[in-house]
């Protein structure tokens, strides 16, 4: 019998070939220029870190923002490297 397999990588990449940069503008309401820089610092700056502030913990669906950096992580390899790649923190009232 042959079952029929597929990485988890190649799966995000399939579903991400959705979402070309005037799409990303359009759902996000960010400035392309923005979205630009970040792509390309991500991708370009080894190691890179997101730091995330503890507000959007407070939150139902954090969950989701949790998933979406780590997912930028991983699609850019930085994962499993000293000093990335997420960390929060928290405000001192």
């Amino acid at each position: 019998t042959e079952v029929e397999v597929a990485t988890v990588m190649s799966m995000y990449r399939e579903h991400l070939a959705d979402y070309d940069l005037d799409t990303v503008v359009e759902i996000t309401g960010s400035p392309k220029d923005l979205i630009e820089r970040l792509i390309t610092d991500l991708a370009t700056i080894k190691p890179a870190a997101i730091h995330i502030g503890e507000g959007v913990n407070h939150y139902f669906h954090a969950t989701l923002h949790n998933r979406a950096a780590y997912l930028i992580a991983m699609l850019t390899g930085n994962i499993g490297k000293y000093g990335v790649p997420i960390s929060h923190f928290l405000s001192r009232h």
